[in-house]
C-alpha cells in the first residue's frame, strides 16, 4: 500500500448508488477515508424497482471487495440464473447459453435493485452522509473541493462523480447530456412461480420490442418490455397493463399469463435514456465511475457490474501509486477500454431488439441464430474477467 492511503487518503465520493457504495466500502478496507455525499435524505428511495444481474465478472468485483458473501447470503436459490435462452415472439428458439456456476467458476445472480442495494448500504452505512448533493468542484494543487447544494463545501484528496445518469461532476468536466435511447421500457416483479422460467432468463424478440422474464428470490418474477416509443410518451391512466397487452399479449406464452397476472400498480414505465462514451473521465484530482463515466442501455445487462469493476480499479489504483492525480488518470487508461465496449455493444442490442417490419425482423432472427455460439464465446470470456486480479 501506498503511503497516501496508509496516511488515509481522504476521498470524496458524489453518490450514493451502486458503485458509489462499492467505492466506499473497497477503500475504507485498503485504508483510505472516504465519505459518500448523497442527495437523498433516504437510501431506500436511490434504487428503485426492478431487477438486474451479478455476473460471474461482477460477483467476482464483488468479492474483490469484500461483499460477494453478504450478497449471495440475501438472495436464495431462485435467484441463481443457470440457463439463459432466447426466442422470436412465436417461440422458435434463437440461441441458448450455459450460465451455471460450474461453468463459468462464479454464478449469475437476479437481483432486486433495492435488495441489492440495501446490503451495500448497510457495509457502508459508516461512511454515507445523506442530504448532501455535490452541485460542482474547484480544486488546486492540494486538493478539491466539492461545493454543496444549499452553500457547504467538502475538502478531499480526490473526488470521484459517482453520480449517475444526470451526473453533475460530468456536467462539469465533460457538458454533455444523456441522449434518448428510442424506446420505453414497462417493468413488474411479482409473486409468482412457473417452472419454465426458474434459474433462466427468457429473452423474446418481435417487431419493436423484447420481453424479457427472470426469477428473483421469494418465489417471485420480473419482466420488462422494451418497445419503440417516442420520448415523453405516456399511457392512458390506469392502463399500463392494457398497453402491455396490447403490444404484447399476442406473443407466446407465458408472456400474456404474466402480465395478465400482474396487478396494474405494480407495472411502472420509464423513458430509456444512456450516454456516449465520454471523451474525458477525469480532470486533475476529479474523475468518474459508473453511470457518470459509461451509463449504457440495459440490452447488456452489465451497468452496475462495470460500475463495481471500475470501484475495484481505482481502489487499486489509489493505493499503489502515491500521487493522486497519476493515479486517476491510470484508473481512466485501464477501464476506458472495457467500459466503452459494453456501452457500444448496449446500444446495438437496443437497436437490435427495436427492428421493425417482417424483413428486418427476419434478418435479425437468423444472425442471432448464426452467431449465438459466437456471441454465447465472447459474452463467456467478458464473465471470465476478474478484476480483483491485479
Amino acid at each position: 500500500m501506498s503511503a497516501a492511503m496508509s496516511k488515509g487518503l481522504r476521498v470524496g465520493i458524489a453518490g450514493g448508488g451502486i458503485g458509489g457504495l462499492a467505492l466506499a466500502v473497497a477503500l475504507a478496507a485498503a485504508g483510505a477515508d472516504p465519505l459518500v455525499l448523497e442527495r437523498s435524505e433516504d437510501l431506500r428511495r436511490i434504487q428503485l424497482g426492478g431487477s438486474i444481474h451479478l455476473w460471474p465478472n461482477g460477483n467476482r468485483a464483488l468479492a474483490a471487495a469484500g461483499l460477494y458473501d453478504a450478497v449471495r447470503a440475501s438472495v436464495d436459490d431462485d435467484a441463481v440464473v443457470k440457463q439463459q435462452s432466447f426466442f422470436t415472439n412465436r417461440g422458435r428458439a434463437l440461441s441458448e447459453w450455459d450460465l451455471s456456476e460450474e461453468v463459468h467458476g462464479m454464478p449469475t445472480l437476479s437481483v432486486v435493485r433495492g435488495d441489492f442495494h440495501a446490503v451495500l448500504a448497510e457495509a457502508a452505512q459508516h461512511l454515507i452522509r445523506l442530504g448532501s448533493e455535490v452541485e460542482g468542484y474547484e480544486q488546486d494543487g492540494d486538493g478539491v473541493t466539492a461545493r454543496l447544494a444549499g452553500g457547504g463545501e467538502e475538502r478531499f484528496d480526490v473526488l470521484v462523480g459517482a453520480d449517475g445518469l444526470q451526473s453533475r461532476i460530468r456536467q462539469q468536466i465533460v457538458g454533455d447530456a444523456p441522449y434518448f435511447a428510442g424506446y420505453s421500457t414497462w417493468i413488474s416483479i411479482i409473486p409468482y412461480e412457473h417452472p419454465f422460467v426458474l434459474n433462466a432468463i427468457r429473452v423474446y424478440f418481435g417487431s419493436g420490442g423484447r420481453f424479457v422474464t427472470w426469477s428473483v428470490s421469494g418465489k417471485r418474477l420480473y419482466w420488462e418490455a422494451i418497445a419503440s416509443e417516442s420520448e415523453g410518451g405516456s399511457d392512458p391512466e390506469g392502463g399500463h397493463r392494457d398497453t402491455v397487452l396490447g403490444r404484447f399479449g399476442d406473443w407466446v406464452d407465458p408472456i400474456r399469463e404474466l402480465v395478465e397476472a400482474t396487478p396494474e400498480e405494480r407495472i411502472t414505465r420509464s423513458d430509456s435514456y444512456a450516454r456516449r462514451a465520454a471523451p474525458q473521465w477525469g480532470d486533475g484530482r476529479v474523475t468518474m465511475l459508473g453511470d457518470a463515466a459509461h451509463a449504457m442501455t440495459n440490452a447488456a445487462g452489465q451497468g452496475g457490474n462495470q460500475a463495481v469493476e471500475d470501484a475495484i480499479v481505482l481502489t487499486r489504483c489509489l493505493g499503489r501509486i502515491d500521487d493522486p492525480v497519476a493515479a486517476l488518470r491510470e484508473y481512466e487508461t485501464l477501464r476506458r477500454k472495457r467500459a466503452e465496449k459494453f456501452v457500444k455493444r448496449s446500444r446495438i442490442l437496443a437497436r437490435m431488439a427495436l427492428v421493425r417490419g417482417p424483413v428486418k425482423t427476419s434478418g435479425r432472427n437468423a444472425f442471432m441464430r448464426v452467431m449465438g455460439h459466437t456471441a454465447y464465446k465472447s459474452h463467456s470470456q467478458d464473465m471470465a474477467h476478474d478484476v480483483g486480479v491485479a
